[in-house]
């Protein structure tokens, strides 16, 4: 995220109710009402915003969704990345997979709903 959106502040692991983690070749989300997936909240400029969307492939690869994100401390009205063509779960690349955990490890958030992503794959 750094190299991205240099001015980013990390605001640490956060969940967002009503939603699920998938593998789509890359990390996605399914609105699912009785799950939640977790990840990292960071507070943009809108110059990192910006940065991010062309990034992420906004709006062709990915939309943005107005979200509820949680932390230990408070409640933040958010955005989240979500594929516009949500087809069939699929195994990131190596080198993705990687970097996720790390940043998963590097924040003390459970890596489980990639696991779990991984077993529905029969990975």
């Amino acid at each position: 995220m750094m190299d991205r959106c240099p001015r980013a502040v990390c605001l640490g692991p956060a969940w967002l109710d009503g939603y699920a983690f998938r593998w789509r070749g890359v990390a996605d989300l399914d609105i699912a009402p009785d799950d939640y997936a977790l990840g990292v909240l960071w507070e943009l400029n809108d110059g990192d915003l910006a940065a991010l969307d062309w990034y992420e492939g906004f709006p062709r690869k990915y939309f943005r969704q107005r979200v509820i994100a949680k932390t230990s401390l408070r409640e933040y009205v958010s955005w989240a990345y979500m594929m516009v063509n949500q087809g069939e779960e699929s195994a990131p690349k190596d080198e993705y997979r990687t970097a996720l955990f790390e940043g998963y490890t590097e924040n003390a958030i459970s890596t489980e709903q990639m696991e779990l992503g991984f077993k529905r794959l029969n990975l």
